[in-house]
C-alpha cells in the first residue's frame, strides 16, 4: 500500500471521528449517543492500527527484503560482467573489449584509429561454443524475476537473432572480425564460424558499454553510498 493511499484512509478516519463527535454532542440522549460513539471509535481505531501495521510491514518487512535481494542480484550481475573480456581480431589490430563503463585509455585510443573506422562496420564471426560459454552466466540472469528491467533489456541485446555457418575457407579477416572469449587468435579449421548477421563490431562495442552503464547507474540510484562497482582499485 502506498503512503498516499494510507494518508487518504487516515484522513477519512479522522473526518469520521470528528463527525461522530459532533453527532454525539447534538444527540438528545447524550449517554446513548456517547456509547455509540465509543463503540464506533474503537472499531475505527482498530482499522487505523491495522493500516499502520501494513505500512510498517511494507516499509520494514517484505519490501525491504525484496529490495535487498534485488540489490544483491545486481551486484552479482556486475561481478560477472566485470570479469568478462572479449578479444576482437582485425587484420592489423587486436581489440580487447572489457564490459565496463570506464574504458581504458588504450582502448579509447584504438577507437580513434583509422583501423577502427574500417573495422567498426564489419560483421562478427565467433566460435558457437565459445560464444555460448562466454555469455552463459550473463544470459542466465534473465531467468531472475527481480532483475531490473533496464538491465534485463541490456542483457537481451546479446542474444543473436540468427547465424550463418561459415567454412574456414570462406572466413577472411578483411571481411569479418573474429570474436573470442577465450583468447583464440583465429577459428580452427574444424570449427564453423558463427556470423552475427544483425550485429557489427561498433554495435557490439556499444551494447557492452551500455550494459555496464545500466548496472552502474542502477547501483548508484539504489545505494546510500557512491559505489563504483567497476573500479579496479
Amino acid at each position: 500500500m502506498k503512503k498516499k493511499e494510507v494518508k487518504k484512509i487516515l484522513a477519512v478516519l479522522l473526518i469520521s471521528l470528528f463527525s461522530l463527535a459532533v453527532i454525539t454532542f447534538l444527540d438528545k440522549n447524550r449517554i446513548a449517543g456517547f456509547d455509540r460513539a465509543i463503540n464506533v471509535i474503537k472499531a475505527l481505531a482498530g482499522i487505523g492500527t491495522f493500516i499502520i501495521a501494513i505500512l510498517l510491514f511494507d516499509r520494514f518487512g517484505l519490501r525491504k527484503d525484496l529490495k535487498s535481494r534485488q540489490f544483491d542480484l545486481v551486484i552479482s550481475v556486475a561481478e560477472v560482467v566485470k570479469g568478462m573480456s572479449v578479444r576482437v581480431k582485425s587484420t592489423d589490430l587486436i581489440y580487447i573489449v572489457n564490459f565496463t563503463p570506464n574504458r581504458s585509455e588504450a582502448f579509447i585510443n584504438s577507437l580513434r584509429s583509422e583501423q577502427y573506422n574500417i573495422d567498426k562496420s564489419k560483421k562478427l564471426v565467433v566460435d558457437p561454443n565459445d560464444y555460448k560459454e562466454g555469455l552463459e552466466k550473463l544470459l542466465d540472469f534473465q531467468k531472475e524475476t527481480l532483475l531490473p528491467e533496464k538491465i534485463e533489456l541490456a542483457i537481451n541485446e546479446f542474444h543473436y537473432v540468427g547465424y550463418t555457418n561459415l567454412t574456414h575457407d570462406s572466413y577472411h579477416t578483411d571481411e569479418y572480425l573474429f570474436v573470442s572469449f577465450k583468447g583464440k587468435a583465429k577459428p580452427s579449421e574444424r570449427e564453423l564460424g558463427l556470423l552475427l548477421s544483425e550485429m557489427n563490431f561498433e554495435e557490439f562495442n556499444n551494447i557492452s558499454e551500455k550494459l555496464a552503464s545500466a548496472i552502474q547507474k542502477w547501483i548508484l540510484e539504489h545505494s546510500e553510498d557512491e559505489i563504483d562497482i567497476f573500479s579496479h582499485k
